[in-house]
């Protein structure tokens, strides 16, 4: 889940909470980004993005039994820098397309680098 707020014509802050599930353990996120860019009245938007996010490891058996004593996910801290556009496919939909480069941090691993692109349908509700 993710909503943004517009601070200004052309700057949004986004925040975000989620949840992940493999058989590797269970984590919990939240994120942060500030992005500038994007016009309402234009059928293609481009923007730039600043993001942090943080995962929390939890153990593969916090919702259930855990027989082989898994240890969780570690801790990790995202840094990111994206670029993206939109194209307006619809009065509430968008196409998106954005890529970006950022560094990920693993509690108690080495850092390394992330790149990473994306395509996907943004809806938007209300106003």
């Amino acid at each position: 889940v993710a909503p943004r707020y517009q601070l200004r014509e052309r700057l949004r802050l986004e925040g975000g909470l989620g949840a992940a599930d493999n058989s590797d353990g269970k984590s919990v996120s939240a994120e942060l980004a500030v992005t500038v860019g994007g016009n309402r009245d234009r059928t293609w938007n481009h923007y730039f993005s600043l993001r942090g996010a943080a995962a929390k490891g939890l153990s593969p058996g916090v919702l259930g039994p855990n027989p082989d004593n898994e240890p969780a996910p570690p801790d990790t801290f995202f840094g990111l820098v994206n670029l993206g556009t939109t194209a307006r496919v619809a009065p509430n939909q968008k196409l998106f397309f954005e890529g970006g480069f950022g560094y990920i941090f693993p509690d108690g691993e080495p850092a390394g680098a992330l790149v990473f692109w994306g395509v996907g349908l943004q809806f938007t509700v209300g106003d």
